[in-house]
Order: structure tokens, then C-alpha cells, then sequence
């Protein structure tokens, strides 16, 4: 065999096993670089996710810092704040301690001074100051008597009443009153007197007619005194059948009610033994009226008139007492006695005043209610009255520490149960109707005094009107209401007048505080007027017509 011939043969055979070597060095080459690639590549995203982890752990602690420095902020304020109110309160504190030791040494001051100077301790009353209430107040003035029982009955039950021995005697007590008012209604025989003269026994008789008028007022006085007593102390109802006087009372109210018979009894052993003495004096008055001749008496001359015509009151003479113009005194104030309303409709049933104080159109208070009434027929002989309600207030009500002006004024307003509404359903509860505005100070500072009817208005109420533009609002049908307005020093004065309706005709307009004319101003227009010279000062009013003032008739200034 030929040695080149192999040696060709064996190289050829190396050939190809070194490319498959080759080949696989390049596949494990490839592959560990892939592999390194794909670890390179985890780590990537590995670091990755821990580089967006720290974002957020950084962006919330940015969070965390932005709010502790809002926080700081509000703190900051809020020490601030009670540092500033610290430095107050420190403040306070040292001033409340000096006015502490004041008081402490003007107390030993007047202990001292008590102890040398003053009355014992066992004499010693020690004043203490009551707060100041506008009170109103239950003023029996001779209106009728069903009225004024049935104020009572709801006044008790407005306070919380609830004792029906009570309720049950105040309902027989209206019962009797019902029974008197129709007795007094019927008429009675007109008897004339003759006209016959006797010079010096009508004097005579004169002065006697006045005692025995004197007397008859002190024992219609006392009747009256003694009726009040009796309702205070009656607690048992009164029967009137027979098998109830047997009922067995409760053991723990028998002694009670012994007791309050036995006060029943004698009350009425003394009211039989005041009537008989109150007929005596009528038999009296009316025998010596007989003989007394008409033309040549002059204590009433005014008493004698047509059948048609209202009956005049006793004391004319005396009737506008204390109501002429004076000088106001701001501590003891004013007092307006609310005598009773006129013209209401029929259908009215239970009427009452809410009373506020304004100054300039802008309330001083919250509204006061008056004690609500019964409304009554008519019974007046004034024929724009007939065949309407009427209403007894009989309340009166002081106003003390009120600095004058001219721009203080009552608003009033008229709330009545009654009627029907839109929808044909009775009105039982008290209901707004209308309203007026009442000026109690004239330009001077002093109060509008005197007998004053003012019609009531229709809603709805406007306090900022002056007393000049509420005349253009429309009048609620005919109803007026009757008040006086006087000084506090003039009160227990016109306490003493009898409210009688017959006495609506001397009630008269207000004027307008803007309708004054002063004799003053007219010689020497000042701006103001010194304390001496107010005492003399008499206003001239308008005349004062007998119906609604109109706005053409108001004068400003």
C-alpha cells in the first residue's frame, strides 16, 4: 500500500471530526451566553422592582413629611391661639380679684359703720332687689261679672289648675252670675218724679243722698271683698239634690270639708246680713229721691236725659283726673289701663291682646300676652254697637324704667278663636286678626296721657309704619279698642273709676306725635327744653274729631 495514498486518507478523515467539535464548542458557547443573558435580564427586573419599591417608600415618606409640617402649622396656631387666651384669662382673673377686694373692703367699711351707727341685728331687714317684670295684672273694674268669673276660671287653668272642687265651684259660680245679669236686664218701671219745690230740705236732702251714696259704694265694697274671699276659701262644690248631701266623703278630706262648710255658713250668714243692710239704704235713697226736687238738685246734673240716651257716670266731675299733660318720670314709668274692646264680630268667642314694646319699628322684648276673655252681646245703647261682641279686659299693666322717646310705641295684636276658615272647619284656638300701633311719648318726652280709642287694624302687622300711614290701612270691621294712658304716679287715681261701657263716648282719637303743635316752638323754636320750665308747659292738641284721623288732616314738622 502506498504510504501518501493513507496519509491522504487519514487527513480527509480528520476533517470532518473537527468540525463537529467545532460546531458543539459554538452551541455550548451560544448557550451559556444565553443563559448569562437571561440571568442578566432577571436581575434587571429584579433591581428593577426594588428601585420602584424605594419610589414608594420614598413618595410616602414625602407624604408623611408634607403633613407633619401642615400639622406643625396648626399647632403652631393652636398654641398661639391659647396663649393669647391665656394672657386673657390672666387678664380677667386680675381684675375680678381687684373688684373682689373693692367689695371686701366697702363691706367691712359698712359692717364698721353698721356696728356704730345702725339698728341691732334682730331689727334689720336686708333688701333684696327683685328683677324687674311687666306684670299684668287683673284689674276688676265693675265690667260684668260672668266676665270676670270666667277670666279668673281661665286664668286658673292657664297657671296649671287642675282642682276639680274648685273648677266645680267657679262653674256654679258663673251659673249665679248668669242668673243676676238676666235678672238686671229686665226692665224696670220708669217712675216720675213730681215736681214739686222745697227751698232749704233739697240742700239738706242733697248731702244726705251723697252719704247714703258714700255708704252704698262701701257696702258694695265689701260685698265684692267678700265674694273674692269666698272663692279663695271654698273648696267644696255646692250640691244641689238632695241624695248627694249623704255621700260619704274620704276619711283623709272629712275635717277638711267640715271646716269648709262651717266658712261657707258664715259667709253666708254675713252676705245675707249685708244684703238686707244694702236694700235698707236703697229704700232710703229711693224715699228721699222722691222728695227731692229734680230741678234744684246740683250734685248730678247731668243725670237726667232721654230714655235713649246713655246713662252719664257718677263722678264726671273727676273722670279725666291726672290725665292733663305733665312731666314724665322715667323710673316709675307709665301704666296703660286696657278697659275693653268694641265692635267685634259676632262670631268671636274668646278674644286676647299681645302686648310688645318697640322702639323705631325694632321690638325691646318678646310679646306679653294679656289674660284671654269671653266675648259678649252687645248690651250698649250707642247704636254703632248694637248687634256685635264686646269684650271686658279689665287689665292694667305698668311699664317702669323706660327712657323716653318718641319713637317707643306699643304694638298690639288682637287674637281671637271664632268663626270659620277657608276650608268651613271652626276656628277653636286663639288666631291673629289685627293689629295697631300706639305712640306713648310726644316729641317733649312726655306721655300721650288721657282716654284714648284706637281702631284695630287688619294684618298683617308692620311695626316700622308711623302712626300717620297707618291710617291708610283698613280697619278690622269696627272694632276699637278702649285704653288710658297715664303716669305711674296717676295710677291708683284712675284705678278708682268704675269700666263701664256707657263711658266709650269721653274715649277719644289719639293725636299724631307729628301733629303737636307747641306754643313754645311757635315763640322760641329750642332744641331743647330745661327740667324748670317743662313744669309749666301745656301742649295745644288738634281738634279731635269722632272718627278715624285721615291722612290729609296729619301736619308733619
Amino acid at each position: 500500500m502506498d504510504p501518501n495514498k493513507s496519509t491522504m486518507d487519514s487527513g480527509q478523515s480528520d476533517k470532518p471530526y473537527k468540525f463537529e467539535r467545532k460546531t458543539s464548542d459554538q452551541e455550548s458557547q451560544l448557550r451559556q451566553l444565553a443563559e448569562a443573558h437571561s440571568k442578566q435580564i432577571n436581575d434587571i427586573l429584579h433591581q428593577n422592582k426594588l428601585l420602584e419599591k424605594q419610589r414608594d417608600d420614598i413618595v410616602q415618606r414625602l407624604n408623611e413629611i408634607s403633613a407633619q409640617n401642615r400639622n406643625t402649622g396648626y399647632l403652631e396656631k393652636m398654641i398661639k391661639y391659647l396663649a393669647d387666651q391665656e394672657q386673657k384669662n390672666e387678664q380677667l382673673l386680675a381684675t375680678m380679684k381687684q373688684q373682689i377686694d373693692m367689695l371686701q373692703l366697702e363691706a367691712m367699711k359698712k359692717a364698721l359703720q353698721s356696728r356704730h351707727t345702725g339698728p341691732p341685728a334682730s331689727q334689720r331687714i336686708e333688701k333684696v332687689q327683685q328683677p324687674i317684670q311687666h306684670a299684668y295684672i287683673p284689674f276688676f273694674g265693675g265690667g260684668s261679672l260672668f266676665s270676670e268669673i270666667s277670666a279668673l276660671r281661665l286664668t286658673y287653668l292657664k297657671n296649671g289648675g287642675n282642682d276639680q272642687m274648685i273648677l266645680a265651684h267657679l262653674q256654679d259660680l258663673l251659673t249665679e252670675a248668669q242668673l243676676i245679669e238676666r235678672q238686671e236686664k229686665r226692665p224696670r218701671p220708669i217712675r216720675k218724679k213730681p215736681k214739686t219745690e222745697h227751698g232749704p230740705v233739697n240742700r239738706h236732702m242733697s248731702d244726705r243722698l251723697i252719704n247714703l251714696e258714700m255708704e252704698n259704694q262701701q257696702l258694695e265694697d265689701q260685698l265684692f271683698r267678700l265674694q273674692l274671699q269666698r272663692q279663695k276659701n271654698s273648696r267644696l262644690p255646692r250640691t244641689t239634690h238632695v241624695a248627694e248631701k249623704s255621700v260619704q266623703l274620704p276619711r283623709f278630706i272629712k275635717e277638711q270639708t267640715r271646716h269648709n262648710i262651717k266658712t261657707l255658713n258664715a259667709e253666708l250668714e254675713v252676705l245675707k246680713q249685708e244684703f238686707e243692710i244694702q236694700k235698707l239704704k236703697r229704700r232710703i235713697k229711693t224715699s228721699a229721691t222722691r222728695r227731692v226736687n229734680p230741678k234744684a238738685s246740683s250734685v248730678f246734673p247731668l243725670a237726667e236725659g232721654k230714655p235713649d240716651t246713655p246713662e252719664l257716670p257718677k263722678h264726671l266731675l273727676n273722670f279725666s283726673q291726672g290725665l292733663d299733660p305733665a312731666p314724665y318720670d322715667p323710673i316709675s314709668g307709665f301704666v296703660v289701663f286696657y278697659d275693653y274692646l268694641l265692635g267685634l264680630d259676632p262670631t268671636y268667642r274668646v278674644c286676647r291682646l299681645s302686648v310688645t314694646l318697640c322702639s323705631g319699628g325694632l321690638e325691646m322684648g318678646s310679646p306679653s300676652p294679656l289674660p284671654p276673655v269671653y266675648c259678649e252681646t252687645s248690651s250698649s245703647k250707642l247704636h254703632e254697637y248694637k248687634n256685635q261682641n264686646i269684650a271686658i279686659l279689665a287689665t292694667k299693666q305698668a311699664v317702669p324704667r323706660v327712657r323716653p322717646s318718641s319713637n317707643i310705641s306699643l304694638i298690639i295684636e288682637l287674637q281671637a278663636s271664632g268663626g270659620y276658615d277657608p276650608y268651613g272647619q271652626e276656628i277653636s284656638r286663639l288666631i291673629p286678626r289685627g293689629w295697631v300701633k300706639i305712640d306713648i311719648f310726644d316729641s317733649q318726652n312726655r306721655v300721650i296721657s288721657g282716654h284714648w280709642k284706637i281702631p284695630i287694624r287688619i294684618l298683617p302687622v308692620k311695626p316700622s309704619l308711623t302712626t300717620g300711614a297707618l291710617n291708610g290701612v283698613p280697619q278690622l270691621e269696627n272694632t276699637e279698642l278702649h285704653i288710658r294712658l297715664v303716669n305711674a304716679r296717676d295710677a291708683d287715681a284712675q284705678s278708682l273709676y268704675s269700666i263701664e261701657i256707657n263711658n266709650s263716648m269721653f274715649y277719644k282719637y289719639p293725636p299724631l306725635t307729628a301733629a303737636y303743635i307747641y306754643q313754645e316752638e311757635l315763640l322760641q323754636p329750642l332744641p331743647y327744653y330745661s327740667s324748670f320750665l317743662t313744669l309749666n308747659m301745656q301742649p295745644a292738641y288738634r281738634d279731635i274729631v269722632d272718627s278715624p284721623p285721615s291722612r290729609n288732616n296729619i301736619m308733619t314738622q
